[in-house]
């Protein structure tokens, strides 16, 4: 019999120069440390069945990524959760487990949003927190987006990946934006090229290195309604 189950994590500190793909091998080794042989696709190169919600980009952190993985064992979540974080690094945690109802639509395929927190040096000279509010409220926002075919940037409209600004905070020298941004296949918004645009508007210096990026929670639609992802599948009761 399979089963299907979930994780919530953070991953923090120095970790968040963990890139994705090294993410998906430390998941590997802590699955193989802690006694659990995952399933694993079918055909000629079979790949385990463990899914990470959204690729984190290099150098963010986050308090709330998911990951879920098959497997013919059978677990009792907190054994499992406490296991995991005693065979992970430090800046990687297991928030939470818990087993969930087999469906053929993986998590990852239910992002829809993800909310940050954005953090940008603003230098001696802040502006005022309404300029900042008039970049949002804006017509039209023109970010640049890489072209996958061309591997150019190239300026797009992304005031619709926009969806709300929950908080704009100007503390000393720093900008603080609390977002959220779609986050469903072509129509991803990475924060970063709204940073880069926020900072030509007011005429400050972007520097990628300086920004702060915090992903809070991904959502998706369930019930009618933008849930937390962890809302949006069924608990396993079997």
């Amino acid at each position: 019999m399979m089963y299907r189950y979930m994780f919530k994590f953070s991953k923090q500190g120095e970790m968040r120069l963990l890139s994705h793909l090294d993410l998906q091998r430390l998941f590997h080794r802590m699955f193989r440390r802690i006694g659990v042989d995952l399933a694993h696709t079918k055909g000629y190169n079979p790949k385990p069945r463990i899914y990470i919600a959204l690729p984190l980009s290099l150098g963010f952190e986050s308090v709330s990524e998911y990951a879920e993985f098959l497997t013919e064992q059978r677990f009792d979540t907190d054994s499992l959760a406490d296991s995991a974080n005693a065979a992970l690094p430090k800046g990687i945690r297991i928030l939470d487990a818990r087993r969930i109802e087999l469906s053929p639509k993986t998590i990852p395929a239910l992002v829809e949003y993800a909310s940050y927190d954005i953090s940008i040096p603003l230098g001696s000279a802040p502006p005022a927190t309404g300029v900042v509010e008039s970049f949002f409220l804006q017509d039209s926002i023109i970010v640049n987006r890489r072209d996958k075919k061309t591997k150019k940037n190239v300026p797009r409209e992304a005031k619709h990946l926009i969806t709300d600004v929950q908080k704009i905070e100007i503390a000393g020298e720093t900008l603080n934006i609390r977002t959220v941004l779609c986050a469903s296949g072509s129509e991803t918004m990475n924060p970063l090229q709204l940073a880069e645009a926020l900072c030509a508007f007011l005429g400050i210096e972007y520097k990628r290195e300086t920004c702060r990026i915090v992903r809070l929670e991904l959502y998706g639609m369930c019930r009618d309604a933008v849930r937390p992802l962890s809302d949006c599948v069924e608990p396993d009761e079997w």
